[in-house]
């Protein structure tokens, strides 16, 4: 039998949207060479927070002003896609060199259909059964010139949906010599509406949105029909990961280079310049 390769998994917990998004920048600079298993890290947001996509334009997705009035931070992502609320949801991200992309996928499509597959093994462990999107599909829905939807009023090529309704959504940034794909599980009902923290609109189009996005997304706890288990998830996941890609997830502590980069990365995701350029 072939020896499984290794992985490293890190559950951090709760930590605030700086430090969470310098984490795992500091994860993806150091994940190079060919002794560096990738990592699958797992987390959560503590305070609530809205993550955007690297290349969005913050005037057409959120209003400031609204999130400051909430004590909401935001913060700008290195991945692309679109705006997640991450309120009560669990954030995952996978680092890998060259080194492992025969296992994790030689482009961008391959390694978003290779980590679904992996994560639909961890939602059967879960009792609920998933599948990916075939296509990718943007919602039609009608909203103000220029405006940019919601993560989770679209599905992509190989995101994970139930009964038709998205479970998990995610984004890649790809480099030659590496890769960071990160995803946002929503865990149970928000307490806070994106919705509420967009650019101004009328109450119409704003009601026929909010339709919209409950008909198009799920949660955790919508499926499991009671309150999700954190322990349980991780490890659904961690055996998901190991059953699909023929690897061992070994649960780890950062390191000390890792928390030493990270708290030097936490400046630059905190800046305006970072969030807000001009």
């Amino acid at each position: 039998m072939r020896k499984k390769r290794e992985w490293r998994l890190i559950y951090s917990g709760k930590e605030n949207a700086f430090f969470n998004m310098a984490l795992d920048e500091a994860l993806l600079i150091l994940c190079q060479g060919k002794d560096v298993p990738p990592v699958l890290r797992l987390y959560q947001w503590d305070p609530e927070a809205v993550s955007i996509g690297y290349s969005q334009v913050i005037e057409k997705i959120l209003d400031l002003r609204k999130c400051k009035e909430m004590n909401l931070d935001v913060v700008r992502r290195i991945t692309g896609g679109r705006a997640v609320l991450h309120d009560n949801d669990l954030t995952y991200s996978v680092c890998s060199s060259k080194d492992h992309f025969d296992l994790l996928g030689e482009s961008i499509n391959e390694t978003y259909r290779r980590v679904s597959q992996a994560f639909l093994k961890s939602l059967d462990l879960l009792e609920i059964k998933g599948e990916w999107e075939k296509k990718s599909y943007r919602d039609s829905c009608p909203t103000l010139s220029g405006f940019q939807k919601p993560c989770f009023s679209s599905s992509l090529r190989y995101e994970i949906k139930v009964h038709g309704r998205k479970l998990i959504g995610s984004a890649q940034r790809r480099y030659k010599d590496r890769f960071i794909q990160h995803g946002s599980i929503p865990l149970k009902t928000q307490n806070l509406d994106l919705l509420d923290l967009l650019p101004e609109m009328d109450q119409e189009r704003k009601q026929m949105m909010k339709t919209r996005l409950e008909r198009r997304a799920v949660s955790i706890q919508d499926l499991l029909s009671t309150d999700p288990d954190i322990s349980q998830i991780v490890s659904a996941i961690k055996s998901g990961f190991s059953s699909f890609f023929s690897v061992d997830p070994t649960e780890v502590e950062l390191s000390a280079q890792e928390r030493k980069l990270t708290e030097k990365l936490i400046p630059k995701y905190r800046s305006e310049e970072w969030n807000f350029p001009r």
